[in-house]
């Protein structure tokens, strides 16, 4: 459910609740709910039945963080974390007495991969 406009939040829901028509049910414990502005803005949290989404402040999508701010600071930060993390797994590697080039090399591969493409 991913509206742009805030008046079509509850029709986007209300159009989800044809789910149920067809023996679907919405799992409200995986359900969650994320606005995503640089301003607060009240919104209608959509519900089912008599139980409320939660409200998300980020989560994680396709491997990448989403905060409600739209700001990637956190998402920087993971990748960052990660290729150190990949870069004290291959320390002895890199560190070894193998040509400086070849070393160039492999610290592309193994490090720069995961913190350009989170991979």
């Amino acid at each position: 459910l991913c509206p742009r406009q805030r008046k079509d939040c509850s029709r986007c829901w209300i159009e989800s609740s044809k789910l149920e028509e067809n023996d679907m049910e919405i799992n409200i414990e995986k359900s969650k709910v994320m606005r995503i502005s640089k301003r607060y803005h009240p919104l209608k949290i959509p519900t089912t039945g008599n139980e409320r989404l939660e409200e998300v402040e980020q989560f994680k999508y396709l491997g990448s963080i989403i905060t409600r701010h739209g700001y990637c600071t956190k998402e920087i930060r993971a990748r960052i974390s990660n290729a150190k993390a990949a870069l004290m797994k291959k320390r002895t590697i890199l560190t070894s007495k193998l040509v400086l080039e070849l070393r160039k090399k492999l610290l592309k591969c193994y490090v720069w991969s995961i913190a350009l493409y989170g991979s």
